[in-house]
């Protein structure tokens, strides 16, 4: 997997998933570090849209997910799992309309009545 060759190249090391009460934590300054580097991405992708950088933004939305895949590997926690119960559960949610949507939009996503989130207490 490329999200592990690349954190074992820097010498950053898997972490092992306890299921407990409180799993190991990453560093502060390693938390610090991807919550900052998200940000920029995020940041990067806003950037890119509005000066019309398509492959600025496509860069930016790889960059977000890259470092997302990198720190869920180095909680140890399994991302395909999590993945596949989130998309599960959104393939039961059910297009918005302006009026049904928080952000007023009707390319929103909504949650239908009775719609259940996954859980993830289970992966980490």
């Amino acid at each position: 997997m490329d999200i592990e060759d690349f954190h074992q190249k820097f010498g950053l090391e898997q972490k092992e998933a306890k299921l407990t009460v409180h799993p190991e934590q990453l560093t502060h300054e390693e938390w610090q570090l991807r919550h900052t580097r998200l940000l920029e991405e995020i940041a990067e992708c806003d950037e890119a849209f509005h000066d019309k950088k398509d492959h600025e933004y496509l860069d930016g939305l790889v960059d977000l997910v890259y470092i997302a895949l990198g720190t869920a590997y180095r909680r140890g926690w399994d991302f395909a799992a999590a993945w596949n119960r989130v998309h599960d559960a959104n393939m039961k949610k059910e297009r918005g309309e302006e009026h049904t949507s928080k952000y007023g939009s009707s390319f929103d996503i909504v949650k239908p009545k009775g719609w259940v989130a996954p859980t993830m207490k289970d992966l980490v």
